[in-house]
């Protein structure tokens, strides 16, 4: 079996909402899904290279503050070769507003947590907990400062 797929996902938090981002009609998974803003690891690359590389190219930012916050194997998308996915908080980034830079998405939005319960086309369910943790952990970094 091959070595499954690893990538890097920005969970960008500002006041007391997540940025997602709606995959483009095209794409070969999750098309026409909101979704969080990620890419693959690259061979030789570390997952917080991946995420800065993608945010750049997706949003036009590049983070100034990133957490890890955790790894998720998505059994859902392929159960015998499944991705891991690596969460990082995004607080900080430089390059101005996010904005749809690259045709990876035909939008983006910010959404607070009820908002992001009621999405039909979230791409996975499982990501709700994720932005629930970030919140938390996003509002609690930025009352330390």
């Amino acid at each position: 079996m091959s070595q499954p797929p690893q990538a890097a996902i920005a969970v960008i938090v500002e006041g007391g909402k997540v940025l997602l981002g709606k995959r483009t009609a095209y794409k070969p998974v999750y098309a026409n899904c909101w979704d969080y803003i990620d890419g693959g690891v690259e061979p030789g690359e570390t997952s917080l290279e991946t995420l800065s590389r993608e945010m750049k190219e997706e949003l036009g930012i590049c983070p100034t503050d990133a957490q890890f916050l955790q790894e998720y194997v998505d059994r859902q998308l392929n159960p015998d070769n499944p991705p891991t996915y690596h969460f990082f908080l995004v607080t900080a980034w430089d390059g101005g507003p996010p904005h749809v830079a690259n045709d990876e998405h035909s939008q983006i939005a910010w959404f607070t947590i009820d908002a992001l319960r009621s999405l039909p086309d979230l791409a996975d369910r499982a990501f709700i907990e994720m932005a629930e943790r970030a919140l938390a952990v996003g509002s609690n970094s930025h009352k330390i400062a």
